[in-house]
């Protein structure tokens, strides 16, 4: 607790990872794991603390504030406001949780408005894979994935070479459970463009997924290596972290 107070976070984290070897389930040690990976902009590690955290106390109002900032910051913005929401029934007082969910509110309104915009694209041009593509993302935006997995899929049916789109598609598969067809769709992304260093990290993750811890590390020292290369100093450190605790994929 001291180092975190300093804002020493790495030797924290280092700190709370001690302490949850011996207790997995001590909240507070979660709690402020979490919130280091927060302010070290870890979001998808941070998220999966978290989301631990819950599990032993899911009436914690400010827990409920940081995933929703977490899953805004990953333009999950249908989950970041369910995430508010339920911090704002939990303690209707905090400020900040009125403020993320007015501002996640905005982008969702966005999102709407451009999904509209797609939607009369389409209709003139039904068959453009790029608006296709487009409209996945916003349907992921906005926590439809069974129409984000439709467009992605329509999409790549016209236009197969198209990286990003197995990426995404992926990314809906492997959150739907289906680790094996998600590995597909990313094998088909990195082979693509083999210095996509997001799809290699997302492999990586489902290598934890399928306790293939070699293959795992392979994937992340793979992409931390390529966020390196593109000064993504962040996004490689995240991604060596999880080569060094490879359990830590895993909730």
């Amino acid at each position: 607790m001291i180092l975190y107070r300093q804002g020493r976070l790495k030797l924290a984290l280092q700190a709370f990872d001690r302490v949850l070897a011996k207790n997995p389930l001590n909240f507070a040690a979660l709690f402020h794991k979490g919130n280091s990976l927060l302010k070290l902009k870890h979001y998808e590690e941070a998220l999966e603390v978290f989301e631990r955290a819950l599990e032993i106390n899911p009436e914690n109002a400010g827990l409920w504030t940081n995933v929703g900032f977490i899953l805004t910051k990953l333009e999950r913005f249908r989950d970041a406001l369910e995430a508010f929401e339920k911090s704002i029934s939990l303690n209707p007082v905090q400020k900040n949780a009125w403020e993320g969910k007015d501002a996640v509110l905005a982008r969702i309104r966005l999102c709407e408005e451009r999904l509209r915009e797609s939607e009369e694209a389409l209709e003139k041009n039904p068959d453009d894979p790029d608006i296709l593509f487009e409209k996945g993302k916003l349907h992921l935006r906005l926590g439809a994935q069974e129409k984000a997995m439709k467009a992605f899929q329509k999409a790549l049916d016209i236009k197969p070479e198209n990286a990003e789109a197995w990426n995404f598609r992926g990314r809906v598969l492997f959150k739907a459970g289906s680790e094996k067809e998600a590995l597909h769709a990313f094998e088909k992304a990195t082979r693509l463009k083999p210095d996509y260093a997001e799809a290699w990290n997302e492999k990586g993750k489902v290598f934890l997924k399928l306790e293939n811890l070699k293959a795992a590390e392979n994937a992340f020292e793979i992409a931390a290596s390529l966020w390196d290369s593109k000064g993504a100093k962040v996004k490689a450190e995240s991604a060596r972290e999880k080569v060094k605790r490879p359990g830590s994929g895993k909730t």
